[in-house]
């Protein structure tokens, strides 16, 4: 069973979301999108993942192991991308890609959706942009 969350966890414990879990999401917009907390931390993700150049990156060290705890997930986060999560986005996320409810995030799970993420955002931004230029031409 996943964990619950609640905004009010102390310190030191996770927080999550009420029941819902990768597993119990099949589809990967729904499950980014299902919560406040987990909506945010995705607007966070993609910001970053849209324009993420793994050539340039400078390597996900961090996310070589074969799991991270919360705290170590946010210091990665931190660290190679830049975000800053709330203790609300962090108990999101993590209930989000813990599949087997141990409190840990498997990075490679992790680096994927993350990688997906950033394709659908450039697309997103590909889109825009073409729908502005063909804008321009009309005028």
């Amino acid at each position: 069973m996943p964990l619950m969350y609640n905004a009010n966890t102390p310190e030191g414990t996770l927080p999550s979301i009420d029941n819902i879990s990768i597993a119990s999401l099949g589809d990967a917009n729904a499950r980014m999108n299902a919560h406040p907390d987990v909506a945010s931390v995705r607007r966070k993700i993609a910001s970053v993942a849209a324009y993420y150049d793994p050539q340039r990156g400078g390597g996900l060290k961090g996310f070589n192991g074969a799991e991270l705890d919360p705290t170590a997930l946010k210091e990665q986060l931190r660290r190679n991308f830049g975000i800053q999560v709330t203790p609300a986005e962090l108990g999101a996320l993590v209930t989000l890609f813990d599949k087997d409810g141990d409190g840990t995030v498997d990075c490679s799970e992790f680096l994927h959706e993350f990688f997906k993420i950033g394709k659908s955002e450039r697309g997103k931004i590909k889109a825009a942009h073409d729908r502005q230029k063909m804008a321009r031409q009309r005028r």
